[in-house]
């Protein structure tokens, strides 16, 4: 099965969803049958699931952030 990562928690097509905390350890076991990581323009298909990457914070736009500074800033992950 296909998993995508998203970079925020955006709806990309009409549909219901679910989207609830993941820890560190249902992150790792998610994604223990992994394949490599392409970067494309995606929309959700009915029954993908996807890994959100969450900033708790807004930065501005062209900022590439060190993992300092993703860490001072703080994140969370979700499925």
């Amino acid at each position: 099965m296909t998993i995508r990562l998203l970079n925020t928690s955006v709806i990309t097509s009409f549909g219901s969803y679910t989207y609830q905390p993941l820890t560190l350890c249902g992150l790792k076991r998610t994604l223990e049958h992994a394949v490599p990581v392409n970067r494309t323009e995606y929309t959700q298909q009915t029954g993908e699931k996807a890994i959100v990457f969450k900033l708790k914070s807004r930065i501005p736009a062209g900022v590439v952030l060190s993992r300092q500074e993703i860490e001072e800033i703080g994140f969370e992950f979700g499925l």
